[in-house]
């Protein structure tokens, strides 16, 4: 993590992700729990690329601790051009 970095400053400039559509908070939390390992190490990863100061067990548990998550039904996009994909 960026010696400028904080926990503030992490929760000013969140990640923001968009999932499949799902019913319900709960559906989505499943989808969730079935890919926070990719979620985790890519934010991890954006801290620092040095590994070995990642947590070792980066369990389900340790994911709901570190980030907190919400859900919401829309995104407006008010971009002039085509929506680009970025290939993780």
């Amino acid at each position: 993590m960026d010696e400028k970095s904080t926990i503030d400053s992490l929760n000013d400039d969140c990640t923001v992700l968009l999932l499949p559509h799902f019913d319900d908070d709960e559906e989505s939390m499943k989808y969730i729990q079935k890919i926070y390992r990719t979620i985790f190490e890519m934010e991890l990863d954006s801290w620092s690329t040095d590994h070995k100061t990642w947590p070792k067990k980066r369990t389900y548990t340790l994911f709901c601790d570190w980030f907190r998550i919400e859900f919401h039904s829309e995104v407006i996009d008010f971009g002039e051009g085509a929506i680009e994909v970025e290939k993780c």
